[in-house]
C-alpha cells in the first residue's frame, strides 16, 4: 500500500500528504535521481483493477504530457507501482485558486480578468491540440507564489477516471458545480471546458458557485435553472454589462457559448476596461473560427497571463460565505440516483440542444386560514385550526393541477393498439376528446374509482400487457411524437423520475421542433417541477400556442402557469381563449373555474364550476378531477374534495404531491368538529404519514416542505420543526408567496410580530390575492398592540390596531365575499373602541358565514362594550350552540358572568 515514506521504482520518496481527492492522494515528494521537490499523484488502487485501465492511463499520461505551455502544469513522469498509477509533476507553492477564493471570499474585477485569460490561455492550447479538460474548477488551478501565475492542473484525468467509471457502471466523471448540461448527459466538447469556467468566473467576482444546494438541486440548476443575476449576487457591486458575458458562457446549448475561452476571457476584459456593452459580442470573422484554428488573443489584453495583478481594493464583505464543490462525482446520467434508472438514449456530443427555460414551482394560495391561536388574554381571537390546514391544502392542489396536465396528449383521439404475444389480446384505446391517455390505458390492474356524481363506485377493466416475447401484430402505427411523448409522461411522473423526464422532453424539443404537443408538455413538465422560482413553462407553452393556436388543452395549462406566477390578466385572458375554443367540454370551463377561484370571485366560479362538472364526458378523468377537488377545497366542502383526488390519485398513486393532497385534506377532516379525540388523532397521524411519504419521493419540492412546516405549526406544535421546514422552502424558492406566509406564521407562534408582518408584506408584494396574508398580517398588528397595551404604550397600540384595520380593509376590497376581512376590521374596531361601527362590521362577518363561531363571539364582544348585554347573551348563544369548544366563546361566556 502506497503512503507516505513509500518510494516509487526507487526513485520517488514520498513525503507527507499534501492533498485528497476521491480518486487519488497527493504526496510532497523527493525525486532521488534529480535531488528535487516535486509533487505525486496517485490513483487509488481499486481504480486500477480495470485490466484495460492502466493501458488507457499511460496513453493518457502521453497526452498529457506532450502539453507544453506556460500556463498548463507540466507532467515530468508517471508511472506504475503497486498496481496502481502514479503522476509526476512539479511542486508549485502558493496554493490553488480555490484557496486564494476561500481566503478573500470576490476578487476584483482585474484580479478575476488576470486568472480568466490565463486559463483560457491554457484551455484554447489545449483545445486546437483536440484535448477537453473534463474537470476544470478552481482546485486544478495553481498560482505560483512568486509571480502570481496561474497553472491548470490534471489535464486528461477526468477523461482516464470516466472511462474507468464507465467500465463499471458509474458514469461520467467531473465536478458537479461546473458540469455543463450536455456533461451532465454523457456529453463531452470544448464547450464543456468553457461553460465550467464561466462558473469560476461567476465564482471569482461573486464568492458563490451559480448553482447551490443538494445534488439534485445543483444538477437541475445547470439543466433547467436560469442563469443567475451576477449583479444581485455581488450586491449590486459589479456592472450590468458582466451578465451578458455570464450568460453566454453558461449558455445551456454548447453552440450558444463563446467559441473558445479566449473569446470569453477577451469578452470580460472589454468589460473590466470599460468597453461599451456591443463589444461582448465578439468579431465574426473571430466568431466564425473554430477552436482548433482560434488564435488566444493576448495581444489585445492590457495584461499579459501572469502579470501580478493590482491590489485588491476595499470592497464590502459577502454575508455569505463561499460555496465550494471540491469533490468529485460519478453518475451514469442526472437521474442515477433514482432507484431502478434505466438510461434513456444518449445524444452524440454533435448534438446540441434547445434553450432551457427556468423551472416554476407549483405556487399556489392555501385558502383561508382563520387567525393565530388564541393568547391568553380573554378578548384575543380564536381562530381554531381548519383554516391553517385549508391553507396547506389548496398549495398541493393547484401544485397536483400542474402534475396532471402532463399526460393529457392534443386534443384528438389517436387509436393505440397494445401489442401481446401469446395468448394476450390486443387492445385498442380510445381516448376522450382532451387526452390521448385514458385511466385504463396507463394502469396494470383494475383502478377503482368513485364517481363525485353518480355515486357508486366503478371498476376500469384489467389491461393487458404484452409478454417479453415476439410481437404478434399491430393495428394502428404510433406516430413517433406520440410514443415518444408517452414515454416521457410516463418516465416524467408515473415512474417519478423527474429528471430523466425533463431530459427527454427537451430531447424531444429537439428532434420535432415545430411540434405543438412536445413543446405544450414540456412546458407543462417545466412548470410543474416545483423546486425553483421564476416563470417556468411559460416561453414553451406560449411557443405551443403559437404553433397550434387552437388547442384548448394549452391555454389550460397556460392559465394555471400564469396564475403559478401571480400573471392573474394573462390567466384570465388565456381562460378565455380556452372558453372560447371549447364552448362546449369541460376544459374551457375548468380554465375559467381556476381563475375565478384564484381572484376570488366565488359567484363566477361556482358557475364555471358546475359547468363543467355538466360538460365533462368522462368523470374518471384526472385532469378534471384535480381541478374539481382544487374547487372544492376552496369551498371548505373537505369531503368531496378527497373523492376527486383519491380518483386521480387512482391513476397516478406515486405522485408527491398528490399524496400530499391527500395528507392535507385528511389533516382538515382531523379539525371537524363532529368527530371524536381519537379520530382526530388517527387522522393527524395518518396526514403525517402521508406527507412523510410525499417528501421520500421530492426531498425537495417546496409546496411539500411548506405543508409539513403548517403541520408541525398547527398540529404538533414543534415550532423547531416548523421552522426548520419553512427555511428548506424559504431557500428552495424565496418568491414563492405562499412560503413567506409560512415564515410568518413561524414568526407569529415565536410572538415576532414585526417580523411576521414583514414576511405577509413580502407575501402581499408577490401575490396580492393571497388573503391569508393580509388576515395573518392584521394579527400580527393585533399582537403588537396587545404587547403595548399591557406595557402601557397606549399611542403605540393605537397605531398597531388602525394598521390591523388597514390590512383587514385591503382584504375586504380583494375579496369582498369573504367573512375573514370583516371579522378582522370587526376586532380592529373593537380594540379602537368603535364599538357601533364593529357591531355593524361584523353583523355583516356573521351574515356571509353564519355557522362560523368566531363571528359570534367578537360580536357578542362589540355588543357587551357597547353596553348591550341582552344582545350580546343572544349572540353568545348562537355561538355556543355552533361550537361549545370555541375557546373565544368560552372568553364571552365568562366575561357575561361578569
Amino acid at each position: 500500500m502506497i503512503s507516505e515514506g513509500s518510494v516509487l521504482n526507487t526513485r520517488y520518496s514520498l513525503g507527507k500528504k499534501i492533498g485528497q481527492g476521491g480518486f487519488a492522494q497527493v504526496f510532497l515528494t523527493t525525486d532521488q535521481l534529480l535531488k528535487r521537490r516535486v509533487a505525486v499523484k496517485v490513483l487509488n488502487s481499486d481504480l486500477t483493477e480495470d485490466a484495460n485501465f492502466l493501458g488507457r492511463f499511460e496513453r493518457e499520461a502521453q497526452s498529457i504530457a506532450s502539453l507544453d505551455h506556460p500556463n498548463i502544469l507540466a507532467v515530468y513522469d508517471y508511472g506504475q507501482a503497486d498496481n496502481t498509477a502514479y503522476l509526476v509533476m512539479p511542486y508549485i507553492e502558493g496554493g490553488t485558486l480555490h484557496d486564494k477564493m476561500r481566503r478573500d471570499k470576490q476578487l476584483t474585477m482585474q484580479q478575476a480578468s488576470a486568472y480568466l485569460n490565463q486559463a483560457a490561455a491554457a484551455l484554447d492550447y489545449a483545445h486546437r491540440r483536440n484535448i477537453v479538460h473534463r474537470d476544470i474548477k478552481p482546485q486544478n488551478m495553481l498560482l505560483r507564489s512568486e509571480d502570481d501565475r496561474l497553472l491548470l492542473a490534471d489535464f486528461g484525468i477526468a477523461k482516464v477516471l470516466s472511462t474507468a467509471s464507465a467500465q463499471s457502471h458509474t458514469g461520467v466523471m467531473g465536478t458537479l458545480s461546473y458540469m455543463a448540461p450536455e456533461q451532465l448527459e454523457g456529453n463531452i466538447g470544448f464547450g464543456t471546458d468553457i461553460y465550467a469556467l464561466g462558473c469560476v468566473l461567476f465564482q471569482m467576482l461573486t464568492g458563490e458557485l451559480p448553482y447551490t444546494g443538494a445534488t439534485e438541486q445543483v444538477m437541475m440548476g445547470h439543466i433547467m435553472r436560469p442563469i443567475p443575476s451576477i449583479v444581485e449576487r455581488s450586491r449590486g457591486n459589479l456592472p450590468q454589462a458582466i451578465q451578458s458575458v455570464i450568460e453566454k458562457a453558461l449558455a445551456k446549448r454548447p453552440e450558444d457559448r463563446y467559441h473558445s475561452a479566449g473569446e470569453l476571457a477577451l469578452a470580460f476584459h472589454n468589460v473590466t476596461r470599460g468597453v461599451a456593452a456591443n463589444l461582448l459580442a465578439t468579431d465574426v470573422t473571430l466568431a466564425a473560427r473554430p477552436p482548433d484554428s482560434t488564435q488566444y488573443p493576448t495581444q489585445q489584453l492590457s495584461r499579459p497571463p501572469g502579470y501580478p495583478p493590482p491590489a485588491n481594493p476595499t470592497r464590502p464583505a459577502n454575508p455569505n460565505p463561499p460555496q465550494y464543490e471540491a469533490t468529485q462525482v460519478s453518475m451514469v446520467s442526472p437521474n442515477a440516483f433514482q432507484p431502478g434508472y434505466t438510461p434513456t438514449q444518449v445524444h452524440t456530443p454533435n448534438q446540441f440542444y434547445v434553450p432551457i427555460n427556468p423551472t416554476q414551482p407549483v405556487q399556489t394560495g392555501p385558502q383561508p386560514y382563520f387567525g393565530a391561536p388564541p393568547p391568553p388574554a380573554p378578548k384575543k381571537f380564536n381562530s381554531g385550526l381548519i383554516g391553517g390546514i385549508i391553507a396547506i391544502v389548496i398549495v398541493a392542489l393547484v401544485a397536483i393541477i400542474g402534475l396532471l396536465l402532463l399526460n393529457n396528449k392534443d386534443p384528438k383521439p389517436v387509436a393505440v393498439t397494445t401489442l401481446t404475444a401469446g395468448p394476450g389480446t390486443a387492445t385498442t384505446v380510445s381516448p376522450s376528446t382532451t387526452s390521448n391517455v385514458t385511466t385504463a390505458a396507463l394502469t396494470t390492474g383494475a383502478a377503482t374509482t368513485t364517481n363525485l356524481t353518480t355515486g357508486p363506485a366503478t371498476t376500469a377493466a384489467p389491461v393487458t400487457t404484452a409478454a417479453p416475447t415476439t410481437v404478434v401484430a399491430t393495428t394502428v402505427a404510433v406516430s413517433p411524437i406520440d410514443s415518444g411523448l408517452k414515454q416521457a409522461n410516463e418516465t416524467y411522473y408515473i415512474k417519478g423520475d423527474y429528471m430523466a423526464g425533463l431530459i427527454a422532453f427537451r430531447n424531444l424539443t429537439q428532434d420535432y421542433p415545430n411540434s405543438a404537443s412536445v413543446w405544450r408538455d414540456y412546458g407543462n413538465a417545466l412548470r410543474f417541477w416545483n423546486r425553483n422560482p421564476d416563470s417556468a413553462g411559460i416561453d414553451q407553452l406560449e411557443k405551443a400556442a403559437t404553433l397550434d393556436p387552437k388547442d384548448a388543452l394549452t391555454q389550460l395549462y397556460l392559465t394555471d402557469t400564469y396564475d403559478d406566477n401571480y400573471r392573474y390578466d394573462d390567466a384570465l385572458q388565456a381562460a378565455k381563449k380556452a372558453l372560447q375554443l371549447d364552448p362546449n367540454g369541460w376544459v374551457g370551463h375548468a380554465a375559467m373555474t381556476l381563475v375565478y377561484k384564484n381572484i376570488h370571485d366565488d359567484v363566477h366560479a361556482k358557475s364555471e364550476a358546475e359547468a363543467m362538472q355538466k360538460a365533462v364526458t368522462n368523470p374518471n378523468e384526472p385532469l378534471y378531477n384535480v381541478i374539481l377537488s382544487d374547487y372544492l377545497a376552496s369551498q371548505y366542502d373537505f369531503k368531496l374534495g378527497l373523492e376527486a383526488n383519491d380518483k386521480a390519485l387512482a391513476v397516478w398513486p406515486n405522485i408527491p404531491l398528490l399524496i400530499t393532497n391527500k395528507a392535507v385534506l385528511t389533516l382538515n377532516s382531523a379539525d371537524a368538529r363532529e368527530r371524536s379525540e381519537d379520530q382526530k388523532k388517527q387522522a393527524q397521524e395518518k396526514g403525517l404519514a402521508l406527507l412523510l411519504q410525499a417528501t421520500k419521493l421530492a426531498p425537495n419540492s417546496t409546496p411539500i416542505l411548506t405543508a409539513l412546516a403548517a403541520y408541525y405549526s398547527i398540529f404538533a406544535k414543534d415550532a423547531v420543526q416548523a421552522d426548520k421546514y419553512a427555511q428548506q422552502a424559504l431557500k428552495l424558492n424565496p418568491n414563492d408567496a405562499e412560503v413567506h406566509r409560512e415564515v410568518g406564521l413561524v414568526f407569529f407562534d415565536k410572538k415576532d410580530y414585526a417580523s411576521a408582518v414583514n414576511e405577509y408584506a413580502r407575501c402581499n408584494e408577490l401575490d396580492k390575492y393571497n388573503m391569508n396574508c393580509y388576515f395573518e398580517s392584521a394579527d400580527a398588528y393585533l399582537g403588537q398592540g396587545q404587547d403595548f397595551d399591557k406595557a402601557g404604550k397606549t399611542a403605540e397600540a393605537v397605531t398597531a390596531y388602525k394598521a390591523a384595520l388597514s390590512r383587514s380593509q385591503e382584504a375586504i376590497n380583494r375579496d369582498p365575499m369573504n367573512y375573514q376581512g370583516y371579522l378582522y376590521s370587526g376586532i380592529c374596531q373593537v380594540d379602537l373602541k368603535d364599538y357601533k361601527t364593529a357591531i355593524t362590521t361584523l353583523q355583516k362577518a356573521v351574515s356571509l358565514a353564519p355557522s362560523n363561531a368566531d363571528n359570534y363571539a367578537w360580536l357578542g364582544y362589540a355588543y357587551l362594550d357597547n353596553g348591550q348585554q341582552t344582545e350580546a347573551q343572544a349572540a353568545y348563544n348562537k355561538g355556543v350552540t355552533i361550537d361549545p369548544n370555541n375557546q373565544t366563546i368560552k372568553y364571552l361566556g365568562d366575561a357575561l358572568k361578569k
